[in-house]
Order: structure tokens, then sequence, then C-alpha cells
């Protein structure tokens, strides 16, 4: 909906990708999976920087923003799906690395599990996911719809666009080091920042984890 609407909603590399490069080159990364691209901003951006990079999103608006992109740049190493994060359309460790930002957190719980399930799945052992989700400290935390504990609709309190009938999860440290209990945590920080978008201040987790 939002980018039926609105189009590109999101610019600029976030700096959780950014810092990522050393760490990727440091492992000899080849083949990364952008999961929930959007409209390509991070696609674009580990394409550049010559990684085979393949990415996956349920908008099909936001697919055929990030092919433009990609044409426009005439990269040769981006392989684009329409799929739902919980069911990734590739086979056991498929990839060297996950890049996921500000993607997972719409979800329910058990959602959110399943989507964590499927990334351990095409995840090399060693391999390594770089993610965000919500803070429970976030301002948002409590507003529109509760679903279930943790996880509310309609955060912004409209009735299109922006989100408002996709689920929002909320996670403290606890649920964190239980639902990815299978991974190694290399890092895990409540980042305290400024939506310029939204003009609101925002809390959210910066994940660094490594399959075991």
């Amino acid at each position: 909906m939002t980018y039926k609407e609105r189009g590109e909603v999101q610019t600029g590399v976030a700096d959780l990708v950014k810092k990522s490069l050393k760490l990727l080159r440091k492992k000899g990364v080849k083949r990364v999976l952008d999961l929930g691209f959007g409209t390509g901003r991070h696609t674009v951006f580990l394409a550049e920087n010559g990684f085979n990079v393949y990415g996956i999103d349920i908008s099909k608006t936001g697919k055929k923003i990030t092919e433009k992109k990609v044409r426009e740049e005439n990269l040769k190493n981006v392989h684009l799906k329409t799929a739902d994060m919980k069911d990734i359309p590739f086979k056991n460790s498929f990839f060297d690395a996950i890049i996921s930002v500000y993607v997972m957190e719409h979800n329910t719980l058990s959602s959110l599990t399943k989507t964590i399930s499927e990334i351990m799945r095409v995840l090399k052992p060693g391999g390594v996911l770089f993610a965000t989700l919500i803070s429970t400290k976030d301002p948002r935390y409590g507003a529109g719809k509760k679903l279930e504990p943790n996880t509310f609709v309609n955060i912004y309190n409209t009735t299109r666009g922006d989100d408002y009938d996709v689920p929002h999860r909320f996670s403290d440290r606890k649920e964190i080091e239980k639902i990815f209990s299978k991974f190694t945590i290399l890092k895990a920080v409540e980042k305290f920042g400024y939506s310029e978008r939204r003009k609101a201040k925002i809390v959210h987790w910066e994940l660094i984890l490594e399959k075991s």
C-alpha cells in the first residue's frame, strides 16, 4: 500500500548496513540476501560494493522500483523475487549473509519465529545476519490496536498508507535472546534515534548474529 501511494519511502543507507561491509569482507562473503528489500536502497548499495545480491519482498511495486534502479545502474549481480519472509524461496545454506533492516518487526511473535527459522535454514553455518527490531522502549509502544502482548497494529493512527494494517512487534533483550537462541549474538544494542520521515523519536535494536 505505502509504495503504491508514495513511491520510494526510505532513502539513504542505514548505518548498520554501511558498517556491515568490514565484517562481510573479512568473512569472504559472496552471496547476500536483502530480506525485505523495499525499494532497493540496500540492494543497490551491496551490489555496488561487489556482492552477489539476492532480494525478496512481498511488494510487487517495490520490486518494480528496485528493478528500475538496477537497470539504471547497469548492475548484473542483483536477483529479485516477490516472496514472503516466512517462506524464503531458496535452498538450505544458500547465503553467506543476510541483511534485514526495518522489516522483521512487521510480524506477530509466531510469524517472527517462523521468519527466523527460515533465515536459519537458508544461511550457511558461520553465516551472519544483520537485522533490526523495534525496542519496547520505542515511544510507539502500546499505540494502536493490541493484537497480542508486544504486538500492535495501526500504531500511526491512520486509515491508509504507512503500514497502518501491518503488525508491529516490539522486543526486549529477553525476547532477543530467546528468539535468536540458535545464533551466536555478536552485537545487540538499542539505538536511540530520530526519524525525519516520522518526525519522531525511535528506538530500535541493531543486531549482528552468527549462525552457530
